[in-house]
């Protein structure tokens, strides 16, 4: 796996910075389903905090993977203005992503 992509971390928000319908999306395990990005019930802040690295800015259609639990679900990201939450991790590929995910995405990966 290490020759195609390489697995990031997520930042660890403080839930005290959750606001209702805020700017940005707080992306949990919770909203990694398999081959679903659930955003149903998804934690929001306002202001991205200043120490963010920038492969925990999400885009549409990176690639999540659940990393505790039920590990090795995973989504592609379709909406704009995501945040990697702790506990998933954004695959970054550096060959065909769709690919990859078609890959990753099958029983036999889980």
């Amino acid at each position: 796996m290490g020759d195609i992509c390489e697995l990031k971390n997520g930042y660890a928000f403080q839930s005290n910075s959750y606001v209702k319908n805020g700017n940005y999306l707080i992306v949990t395990i919770s909203n990694v389903k398999n081959n679903k990005f659930d955003t149903t019930n998804i934690n929001t802040i306002n202001i991205m905090p200043e120490d963010i690295q920038e492969h925990q800015i999400l885009h549409k259609n990176d690639i999540l993977i659940s990393m505790t639990g039920n590990v090795g679900r995973v989504c592609l990201v379709d909406k704009e203005n995501c945040l990697l939450n702790q506990r998933v991790g954004y695959l970054n590929t550096k060959k065909d992503n769709n690919f990859i995910y078609s890959v990753l995405n099958t029983k036999k990966f889980e």
